[in-house]
């Protein structure tokens, strides 16, 4: 038997989930994927192997496919292709978000994109999402409004769901969900539910996070459950009259019910 478990996290532990070890014939094996190495402590008898980067020649064809819709780059567009993919540090996800957003732009942006991104530090714990955010960044108000709402609430929802709100709302939703599929920021599986990459759901719910650190009733949105009870608990009077006196935020509160719910 051969089993795979994706992205599991600090809370996972082997015996609860799948039973004892010695359970299990020598000949099974079990892949786990993880995006915090601690997470493998209560895995018994695990085996460290961590991927490296992409080649350049793979980072180049994977850019070129969502840049140019080719497997490589023309002959006048080689040196900055090449370029994009050495500040992409060969991470599929930016190779891919990136190629996404300068396709059929004009070379006077696709310089700009590239200086914006070599002026990013190389060496960071937040090296994906910055490089993300390049994208995230171009966008209008009302997508920037529809990708924060999919990042904190709405992976895995049917796209019907808040479609209505945000036409209300004046987001001006079909344009913007298309844009957000195009910039490779999300998907939308075969049943019309929304799907985010998990690096691409971190940006969007730290971008939000960063509206106020310290207190998460001065966010847009709250997502967290924990958040939601502790403000529901102890700050019920200025929560209230703050989201409620302000129309722009009512909706929000449906999905403080949900979360509570």
């Amino acid at each position: 038997m051969l089993l795979v478990i994706d992205d599991i996290d600090d809370r996972f532990e082997f015996d609860k989930v799948l039973g004892k070890l010695g359970d299990f014939s020598s000949d099974c094996r079990f892949i786990f994927t993880t995006r915090n190495k601690r997470a493998l402590d209560f895995i018994p008898e695990c085996k460290l192997y961590e991927p490296g980067e992409m080649s350049r020649r793979l980072s180049l064809q994977l850019f070129c496919k969502h840049a140019f819709g080719m497997d490589n780059p023309p002959l006048e567009d080689a040196g900055i292709s090449e370029e994009f993919v050495k500040v992409a540090g060969g991470l599929p996800l930016a190779l891919k978000v990136i190629g996404s957003l300068l396709f059929r732009r004009d070379k006077k942006f696709w310089k700009e994109k590239l200086v914006e991104l070599q002026g990013l530090p190389s060496t960071t714990e937040n090296m994906v999402q910055e490089r993300l955010k390049i994208s995230y960044n171009d966008l209008s108000h009302n997508e920037k409004q529809i990708f924060l709402d999919i990042a904190c609430f709405f992976i895995g929802s049917h796209k019907d769901l808040p479609y209505y709100m945000w036409s209300s709302c004046d987001f001006y939703p079909e344009s913007g969900i298309n844009t957000l599929i195009h910039r490779s920021l999300i998907k939308l599986d075969e049943e019309n539910k929304f799907w985010m990459h998990d690096h691409i759901k971190d940006l969007g719910r730290a971008i939000v996070n960063e509206e106020d650190i310290r207190h998460p009733y001065n966010r847009s949105r709250i997502w967290s459950i924990d958040d939601v009870l502790n403000i529901l608990r102890n700050r019920k009077v200025n929560f209230f009259h703050q989201w409620f006196g302000d129309l722009s935020h009512r909706y929000y509160m449906i999905f403080v019910y949900a979360q509570v719910q």
